[in-house]
This record gives C-alpha cells, sequence and structure tokens, in this order.
C-alpha cells in the first residue's frame, strides 16, 4: 500500500472540495436565474404594466377634475359591485385606478379618466 504524501493528499483534497463546489453550482444555478428573471420583472413592472396597458394607464389631461363621488358613481353604473379602494392619479396624464368587489364576488381594477 502506498502512502500519500502531505501535499499530494492536499491535492487530493483540494480538486475534491473543487469537484463538489463545481456540481453544486451547477444544481443551484437554475434557481438562481429564475430568481433574477422574476426579480426584473418584479423590479420593472410598473414599466411593464404601462408599456402593455398604455390605453388604460394613459390618458388626456384636463384641467378640471371629478371629485371621488361622481368618480365611483360612474363607476358603479358601468360595472356594478362595491367600491373597496381608491388610487388616485400619479400625474395629470394617468388614469385613477378604482377596485371594486363585483356582484360576483371577483374583485376587479376600472381605470377612470378622472
Amino acid at each position: 500500500m502506498t502512502e500519500m504524501t502531505p501535499c499530494a493528499a492536499s491535492a487530493a483534497l483540494y480538486r475534491a472540495m473543487w469537484r463538489w463546489h463545481f456540481i453544486a453550482g451547477l444544481v443551484i444555478l437554475p434557481f438562481v436565474v429564475i430568481l433574477a428573471i422574476t426579480g426584473a420583472i418584479y423590479l420593472f413592472k410598473d414599466e411593464i404594466n404601462d408599456a402593455a396597458h398604455s390605453r388604460l394607464r394613459f390618458v388626456e389631461p384636463t384641467s378640471s377634475q371629478l371629485t371621488l363621488t361622481v368618480l365611483a358613481a360612474a363607476v358603479l353604473d358601468a360595472h356594478p359591485g362595491e367600491v373597496k379602494a381608491y388610487t388616485p392619479p400619479a400625474a395629470a396624464n394617468r388614469s385613477a385606478e378604482v377596485d371594486i368587489l363585483g356582484e360576483d364576488g371577483l374583485k376587479d381594477t376600472i381605470f377612470v379618466n378622472p
């Protein structure tokens, strides 16, 4: 039986650890890629929604603004249900968002030109 020198044993241990580290990296890589992609989507969700739903999220700015009660009445006339939340427009060219609980029990977001 041959005996390994301390230097050869150290090199063998280094190669074994490197191999396990490499294999673990290959196993973890798909999860890291998925986290990076979904994180980027979440980070840019407002920009993605603005591009995908521009006709709903952008309106022609006007000089007068409707009151919340008038907006809520207009939304409930078009979509019967119960108003749950109101998000005012972030800018003059943005639409207001009204969240309703419809008669069917589903939550809907209605975009309104204020």
